[in-house]
């Protein structure tokens, strides 16, 4: 039997900052969130292998920022932006806000697909089987995605550094 209060403890933060990535609205990421974890309270019985669980959230997760913005107008794309928060764990000082900055900027420039494959594995610390589970990609796609990735932002950051 799956254990809703330790799933929760376990994965709430990283499905928060995944929504919160992808709207870039606090309140309604909290929200979200919450939708997230009730449809897993109510489907928990139907999910026969534990190792599917972050699958299954985070894939709740992205039908529900899709859900959102398919409602709203002109969106066709989820914006995913890297921010500093320091409520999550980052460093609040100058050179981290301008490091920051410059990845946001730079991972604008990139791909949809490239972005969510990134901020899945750096943000939501989500492993490259999960990545490939949730987005339906194989896995050495979610390896070379996250390597083209990483080597942009290495050379754009070494020119600037």
């Amino acid at each position: 039997m799956i254990d809703f209060d330790a799933i929760f403890k376990i994965y709430q933060s990283k499905i928060f900052f995944y929504i919160y990535k992808s709207i870039n609205k606090r309140e309604l990421a909290e929200d979200l969130t919450q939708i997230v974890f009730i449809n897993f309270s109510k489907h928990k019985e139907n999910i026969k292998d534990n190792n599917k669980i972050s699958s299954w959230l985070f894939k709740s997760a992205k039908n529900e920022v899709y859900q959102h913005l398919r409602k709203q107008k002109g969106i066709k794309e989820i914006p995913f932006e890297v921010e500093l928060q320091a409520d999550l764990n980052i460093p609040n000082n100058i050179e981290n806000k301008e490091l920051i900055e410059i990845i946001d900027n730079e991972l604008e420039k990139i791909s949809h697909e490239q972005r969510e494959v990134f901020i899945l594995r750096e943000y939501s610390g989500l492993s490259y089987k999960e990545i490939s589970e949730l987005l339906l990609i194989d896995i050495e796609l979610v390896k070379s995605r996250l390597y083209m990735t990483r080597q942009y932002l290495l050379k754009k950051l070494s020119k600037i550094i």
